[in-house]
Order: C-alpha cells, then sequence, then structure tokens
C-alpha cells in the first residue's frame, strides 16, 4: 500500500475541484476513492492540517475541507515531527551495529485512530468549566472516540475554531524571535559557505551529538561506540542521513534560513515540522511548490526513498 502526504495546499486543491465538480479533479477523486477501497492507497492527516483547517477565515469553508479530508484519509494518521521519533531513529542506529532487530518506527508514525489527533491536540483546547472533555470520554467511550463522527464533533466545534487562530496568532510572536535568530547567526561570517558548514557544526554538537550520547549511555555502550561513523566529515553527514527525520527538518530550516530576502512565514513551521517525518516515511509527498522545490534540489526524496511530484499530472502519474 502507498501511503500519501498531501500539504494543506493541495488538499484545498483537490478539495475545491471536487466540490465545484470539475471534470478532471472530480473523475480522479472518484479513482482514489477507488483505490483507497482496495487498500491499495492510504491518504494521511496530521494535527498539523487540523490546525491549519481551523484557523481558515471562514468557518463553513474549513467544515467542508475538513469533511473532504476525513472522506479521503479515513481515519489515517502521521504523526508531526518530535523528538521522540528522533529517539527511535537513533536507537535504531544502535540496533543495527549490535546486530539486533531493528524497531518498525512506522507504527509509531503511521495509525488508523483519530483519538491519537485528539490526543495530540490537548485538553486545554477541548475544555468546558475547567474539565477535561478529552479525559471523560477516553474514559466513558473510548470506541466513540476513535469514530469518524465524534472526530468531527470535537474539531467543528466553536472552541476548537477558536483556539486554532489563537494559536495562530501565538505563532505570529514566535517568528519574530525566529526571525532576529536567523539574521543574526545568517550575519555572523561574509564568507556563506564557512556560515553554513559553522550552522551545520552547530546543530550536529549541540542539537545531535547529546541526543546520541544519551541513548548511547543508556544503552550503557562503550564511549567509542560510534567511532568509525566520526572519522570524517563524510562518515558523519552519513551517520546523520541515518537519522531520517532529524536530517530532513534540518535541512529543510538551513535551506529557507539562507535567503535573507524571504521572511519567515508563520506557516512555515507547520510544513518543515510535517515534511520532516512525511519525507522520510511516506511513499509519495505532494507540497507546496516552495519546500517540494528545496526538497527536491537537497536530494532528500532519493536519500528518503521517496516521491515528491511537481504538479497534479506528475501525481496522477505516481498513483496510476
Amino acid at each position: 500500500m502507498k501511503i500519501i502526504y498531501l500539504d494543506q495546499n493541495r488538499w484545498i486543491e483537490l478539495s475545491k475541484g471536487w466540490y465545484e465538480k470539475n471534470p478532471e479533479i472530480y473523475s480522479f477523486v472518484e479513482e482514489l476513492k477507488t483505490k483507497i477501497d482496495k487498500n491499495e492507497i492510504a491518504f494521511v492527516l496530521s494535527l498539523i492540517h487540523i490546525k491549519e483547517t481551523l484557523k481558515q477565515g471562514n468557518r463553513e469553508r474549513g467544515k467542508k475541507l475538513l469533511d473532504f479530508m476525513v472522506y479521503l484519509s479515513q481515519g489515517n494518521y502521521i504523526c508531526p515531527f518530535s523528538k521522540d521519533i528522533v529517539s527511535l531513529e537513533i536507537k535504531n542506529i544502535f540496533y543495527e551495529k549490535l546486530g539486533k532487530p531493528k524497531i518498525d518506527i512506522k507504527k509509531y508514525i503511521f495509525g488508523k485512530r483519530f483519538d491519537k489527533i485528539v490526543s495530540f491536540w490537548g485538553g486545554k483546547l477541548i475544555s468546558k468549566n475547567g474539565e477535561n472533555i478529552l479525559k471523560e470520554m477516553e474514559a466513558k467511550m473510548e470506541k466513540e472516540l476513535r469514530s469518524l463522527d465524534n472526530f468531527y464533533k470535537i474539531f467543528t466545534s466553536e472552541r476548537s475554531f477558536n483556539s486554532a487562530r489563537k494559536s495562530g496568532l501565538e505563532n505570529i510572536e514566535l517568528i519574530k524571535l525566529f526571525e532576529s535568530v536567523r539574521i543574526k547567526e545568517r550575519t555572523e561570517f561574509k564568507d556563506t559557505l564557512y556560515q553554513a558548514k559553522v550552522i551545520l557544526v552547530r546543530h550536529l554538537v549541540h542539537e545531535l551529538g547529546p541526543k546520541i550520547a544519551l541513548w548511547g549511555c543508556v544503552m550503557k555502550l562503550p564511549i567509542n561506540f560510534l567511532e568509525s561513523e566520526m572519522k570524517s566529515q563524510e562518515t558523519i553527514i552519513n551517520l546523520f542521513k541515518q537519522i531520517p527525520s532529524e536530517y530532513t527538518y534540518f535541512s529543510l530550516t538551513d535551506r529557507r534560513d539562507r535567503d535573507l530576502s524571504k521572511k519567515i512565514e508563520p506557516n512555515d513551521l507547520y510544513d518543515i515540522m510535517a515534511l520532516s517525518v512525511a519525507i522520510p516515511y511516506c511513499d509519495i509527498v505532494w507540497t507546496e511548490k516552495r519546500f517540494g522545490t528545496m526538497a527536491r534540489e537537497l536530494k532528500l526524496d532519493k536519500a528518503c526513498r521517496t516521491n515528491l511530484p511537481k504538479n497534479l499530472e506528475e501525481f496522477k502519474n505516481l498513483i496510476n
């Protein structure tokens, strides 16, 4: 079965064509539904899709888009980028070197229970009179929580729409902070190539290194266990690529941050977090033009053995 991830804009494109009965898109969606029913393909939704949908200014339009997403995804979800996924990838490096069976990370990333998305959304966003409705529902009717109907009821409530919009405003302040840090980092040295190397080394030393060291300690491995992987720049980069979600996250962020003429957009963080899991673990990732171009230029499709179609025609060919 092919696992398919669509960027929010691609969901909107297909949804618009479906509702307006555009002949080309309508018939294509019908084909997709047939393949879904035959278990040939599966579309996945993430918390990021839900938040982006709920942030729409027009609530009715947001509901229609969510209807379409649920219609095609059939309850399949994908987790967004997190330190937990990175930890599993690091553990697999050690397991492979020790000759032990590797963890099936896809079991932790993909699922078919919408209550997982509800859990990620967080109780604060679905509360009433100080009580956590999520916990109450889980305790009293776990089965019902898994249903598409209850998923829809939760995420089309006025409270959910308002919470999503509020979080969007909070992100604007966060973006300002990211922008100031980026400008400081990217103007530290005049030589841009040297600057890029410095940022890579900083990430490896301050972000990735401690995570690898932590799991080495937890598994009680000798300090020189990965010595052969640390002997040159090439071997270090190869090791980095074995942690694909972290590698994808860094690569896309680094490529975006190099262009100081383009401001960081509020959606950038969502896009990068989503693609950092989708590109390494999905079979087809149809994303928006900017990050799709970046990913292909960085050869992330080849590194992660996935497909990154440029347009609807390429997407159709991959499906068929």
